[in-house]
């Protein structure tokens, strides 16, 4: 992580190599408390800083509680997003690598600054503890805001916080947001979005749902918006992202919008199949696949994904029988629970249509449940596995 900083960022290496020490020695301190304080916040401690401190704290010890949005979270916000997951992004932190949803981490309170009138930024530093190794992961730096609403603090997101001072536009079904100056597209081609949305709700057999795009100039942007001060994404290379946040119906692109079809499909698959933020019915394979089959991976059709698996392949066989257990791809870009999951989708959609993505989108979220959907909805026992899709790669064959 720190060579990484060096070589990408050399100006920011010393600030944030001294973030990566301040946690070390309270990692196993305060076990029941759901934050560290930095020593400086401590003895700069006054009224109000404990008082906005109290209700971020407060939220982190009740979160799972069902009323605790509506107790801690901003009004405001919850009427713009219309819904109960407002604070999703807080369960769900991480959209790079570890994807905690589990509250597996502890936040260490950095600062906490007013930066207008009865508005305050939290700045937190989020870590994961390994006990094998001992030793300490710095994942990233994410801000929570608080603001005085009805005289008393309630929380806000960045996200949300950033969104209402952006420059927006509505266009039918979609909303746009823009950070940062657009290259390649403005919001000016948020029809051509609304025509997407509508035309793949049609494909879902559903009535289009309305939709929130963050449109980014670079990940750096975009993380920014969603509250990141540091996630290791920011500073890549390649500047071209896109993830979704199918509870709250957001779409966030930054760099180019080839992405938005398959995250969007994300959106829809949820919307469908999806009661609330941990009740899914549908296994990682079928969800990535789908959005593969309609709207690609990176920007590459799912068939140009499938025949470099299969030349692959040919070279280092793969063993399919054991599908759910593959990780990662070939390479950086063309990846097994995209493009495998992809395959198997289009087998059933080429078979029955929706109809039949349908069965599979239901077979249920463990490796074994696909497994046992593989073999009840698409007619293949997990011992016919390698050989099936084996001979369905052929078909992709130059």
């Amino acid at each position: 992580m720190v060579s990484f900083l060096v070589k990408q960022r050399g100006a920011v290496i010393i600030s944030w190599f001294v973030l990566l020490l301040l946690p070390t020695y309270s990692i196993c301190q305060n076990d029941l408390e759901p934050f560290e304080i930095d020593e400086n916040v401590v003895l700069n401690m006054d009224s109000t800083t404990s008082s906005v401190l109290k209700v971020w704290k407060s939220y982190l010890i009740n979160k799972e509680n069902i009323d605790s949005v509506k107790k801690y979270w901003s009004e405001e916000e919850r009427t713009f997003f219309s819904d109960k997951w407002v604070d999703a992004r807080y369960r769900y932190l991480d959209y790079s690598s570890i994807r905690d949803i589990h509250n597996f981490y502890k936040p260490y309170i950095l600062g906490v600054k007013e930066k207008e009138k009865n508005e305050y930024v939290i700045r937190n530093l989020y870590y994961h503890y390994f006990e094998k190794t001992k030793r300490m992961f710095f994942s990233y730096a994410y801000n929570i805001y608080v603001i005085k609403e009805k005289n008393k603090f309630s929380l806000q997101s960045a996200l949300y916080n950033n969104i209402k001072k952006a420059e927006s536009k509505k266009s039918g079904t979609v909303t746009g947001y823009k950070f940062g100056k657009l290259s390649k597209y403005t919001l000016h081609n948020l029809d051509t979005l609304d025509k997407i949305n509508i035309n793949l709700a049609k494909l879902y057999g559903c009535i289009p749902i309305d939709i929130k795009v963050i449109l980014a100039e670079s990940t750096e942007l975009m993380m920014q918006a969603t509250g990141y001060d540091y996630e290791r994404s920011m500073y890549y290379a390649n500047q071209s992202n896109a993830f979704s946040e199918p509870v709250n119906r957001l779409v966030f692109i930054a760099g180019t919008d080839e992405n938005f079809l398959h995250e969007l499909c994300h959106l829809y698959t949820h919307h469908l199949y999806s009661p609330n933020l941990y009740d899914r019915t549908y296994h990682n394979f079928i969800d990535e696949g789908l959005s593969t089959l309609f709207g690609g991976s990176v920007g590459i059709p799912l068939i140009k994904h499938l025949k470099k698996i299969y030349n692959f392949d040919v070279k280092y066989p793969i063993d399919f029988n054991n599908l759910a257990s593959l990780r990662g791809g070939i390479d950086n870009v063309t990846f097994y629970n995209c493009c495998i999951g992809g395959l198997l989708c289009k087998v059933m959609y080429d078979r029955e249509g929706m109809q039949g993505v349908s069965k599979l989108l239901k077979g249920g979220t463990s490796d074994e449940a696909l497994y046992r959907t593989i073999e009840t909805v698409i007619g293949i026992k997990r011992s016919e596995l390698n050989k099936f899709i084996h001979d369905e790669l052929k078909k992709y064959a130059d």
